[in-house]
């Protein structure tokens, strides 16, 4: 029969077999071979549990380590706008004047590492002005408008994955600023950031102040930016941002405009053919001197492909001069637009001299059908 017995050693209930029939019990060491190899089997199952928890421990750490590692050094892109070329163009103005026509970006305290726009375009602002005021140039204002020009373009730039002065309409910065109601000349800086992981996900950004110093430190660095940034003749700034999570893509957009005039009346988006436009107001702010009034024309654009866009550098206005006169500071003229019965865009620009140098001050595009 089976019996229970107690052993000492580590108080565990062991059992072997009893013949009532023999003068003695059974020999219990083949038992004890048993039960040892059983605590051995035991021994051997727990270290295996032991060392793959471990090993898995080691994997998690593993992963970890591979999300630093699997990280994209960051590509930045950058262009530039080079101002529409007039036969009437000298060198950059050297001071700054116009108007404050516009509010200054919301303030975010404190700013934090999440993505928070307001807060890093007002500390953008920041940095240009630090950049004009080290270089002996007037601060710029913010400028609501100009602001959502990039917002607009920034957006559609991350959606749809390409970067460029050019939209997908194949409309350009000054086609992009009138439609939002703009009313002066707009020029634009372009940067592009990502980052991502190898599979093209996007990465987390812990500091966002970080990514928009470098922007800023990017564009100082390249020439034509730089020479935008420090252009003595703009007086405003807007800043449109977009960023999308899933793909890591930034984009940032710097629309400087120059403020020197002011228009009685605001010019038609649209008209048809032949009709006459009032082009009036007054030149203000600054030394100025010697200001033009020109019509330039382009046809429709056609649609630009992701690729295209991709593959597009610098902008240049497609728009060539038709004529050309001297105005007053103080003006009011009257202007015809596709006179010939010829639909496009028609722009029409203000030329005056701050200090002794020409700026774009006025680019407003107005579709003829």
């Amino acid at each position: 029969m089976w019996r229970k017995k107690k052993q000492w050693q580590d108080e565990d209930d062991l059992w072997y077999a009893f013949d009532e029939e023999e003068t003695g019990y059974r020999s219990s060491t083949p038992r004890r071979f048993w039960v040892i190899g059983l605590v051995v089997i035991a021994i051997v199952v727990l270290s295996f549990f032991v060392l793959w928890r471990i090993f898995e421990g080691r994997e998690a750490l593993t992963s970890v380590t591979k999300v630093d590692t699997l990280l994209l050094q960051p590509t930045n892109l950058s262009a530039t706008v080079v101002p529409t070329p007039s036969p009437f163009a000298n060198s950059p103005s050297r001071t700054v004047g116009g108007t404050d026509t516009s509010s200054t970006p919301p303030t975010v305290e404190p700013l934090s590492s999440n993505y928070i726009p307001e807060a890093l375009a007002q500390q953008m602002l920041v940095l240009i002005n630090e950049a004009r005021t080290n270089n002996g140039l007037g601060t710029v204002v913010w400028d609501d408008t100009a602001s959502l020009a990039g917002q607009y373009h920034t957006e559609e730039m991350v959606q749809f994955s390409f970067f460029s002065h050019w939209n997908r309409g194949g409309l350009g910065l000054d086609h992009r600023y009138t439609q939002v109601g703009g009313q002066h000349a707009v020029m634009e800086n372009l940067h592009a950031f990502s980052y991502t992981y190898d599979n093209g996900q996007g990465a987390p950004i812990e500091d966002w102040m970080i990514v928009i110093e470098d922007a800023h430190t990017g564009l100082m660095n390249s020439p034509g930016h730089r020479a935008n940034i420090l252009d003595p003749a703009h007086t405003h700034v807007g800043i449109g941002m977009a960023y999308n999570p899933e793909t890591g893509q930034f984009r940032l957009a710097q629309e400087f405009t120059n403020q020197y005039v002011r228009l009685t009346q605001p010019l038609p988006l649209q008209v048809v053919a032949g009709t006459s436009v009032v082009v009036q107001g007054v030149f203000n702010g600054g030394e100025l001197s010697r200001p033009l009034l020109s019509l330039a024309y382009e046809p429709f654009p056609a649609p630009l492909s992701i690729e295209a866009l991709n593959q597009t550098g610098s902008y240049r206005s497609a728009a060539a001069t038709l004529e050309t006169i001297s105005i007053d500071l103080n003006f009011d003229e009257s202007i015809t637009l596709g006179e010939s019965g010829q639909p496009g865009f028609y722009h029409i620009r203000l030329f005056v001299d701050v200090s002794g140098q020409q700026a774009l001050v006025v680019n407003h595009v107005v579709t003829v059908r």
